[in-house]
């Protein structure tokens, strides 16, 4: 994954919003799609209380936001569309990590040791 640097950012401030607006179809089938296999991986038999430990992981990671200006996302700890393995949307496959940590990982399982 390339990042690109501060100053480039700073100088091309419309890039990302430009290439969005060109590739608009590209960005709402792949949105779709990734909302397709996460209702996919939410099982049925999650309760109520389940749900709510979901929307809770959605909660800490924008009080954690706001509370320190850093943008934290909800990862999946196994991939919904992994490689090798892919995992549920529940709480226990859940945790909240910083959006540069999680979008590093990309689509990779991290064994935890």
């Amino acid at each position: 994954m390339v990042v690109a640097s501060k100053k480039w950012k700073e100088k091309n401030p419309n890039y990302h919003h430009g290439h969005y607006l060109n590739n608009k179809t590209k960005y709402i089938a792949a949105s779709a799609k990734r909302r397709a296999v996460k209702n996919s991986a939410t099982p049925f038999w999650l309760t109520a209380i389940h749900r709510a430990q979901i929307q809770e992981m959605y909660d800490i990671a924008l009080a954690r936001e706001v509370q320190t200006g850093v943008k934290h996302h909800v990862d999946h700890i196994v991939p919904l569309m992994g490689k090798s393995v892919s995992g549920m949307h529940v709480p226990w496959n859940l945790q909240v990590i910083t959006a540069k940590e999680n979008l590093t990982k990309g689509w990779r399982f991290q064994c935890q040791r």
